[in-house]
């Protein structure tokens, strides 16, 4: 069985994005080349039918879009914009699991003054079948 994290990377991997197969889970290895998207789920909240528990979930996905270089913040901006372009209003189907829409929710801007790496942080509702 696949997880929908799983089916993420793959997805974003296969995306076309400037980050290319740089899509690590929760962290950024130390000394990663950017620019590079770490990925984590924020929530999951549950749902309930009258008749038991849902198969449909809508987790939150948020999406850190890294860059460096002379320009980090405008390449953290683009690369959040191919993030977006790529997920924003999709709806079908990722390693075998079906996603009926997912809608971007927030952009952020972000700096960290001790490795002066720029980011952008999307957030995604992912609505997918139960996996």
């Amino acid at each position: 069985m696949t997880l929908f994290a799983e089916a993420l990377f793959t997805f974003l991997t296969s995306a076309g994005t400037s980050a290319g197969s740089r899509i690590y889970p929760q962290q950024l290895p130390q000394g990663v080349t950017l620019p590079a998207i770490r990925y984590q789920k924020i929530s999951d909240p549950s749902d309930a039918t009258m008749t038991g528990p849902s198969a449909l979930r809508h987790p939150r996905y948020q999406l850190d879009c890294y860059a460096d270089g002379d320009n980090a913040y405008l390449s953290a901006a683009a690369l959040a914009d191919q993030v977006i372009t790529a997920l924003d209003g999709y709806s079908g189907v990722m390693s075998g699991i079906t996603v009926f829409a997912s809608f971007q929710q927030d952009t952020r801007d972000n700096y960290d003054t001790e490795t002066g790496r720029f980011w952008q942080s999307v957030d995604l509702i992912i609505w997918h079948q139960k996996v």
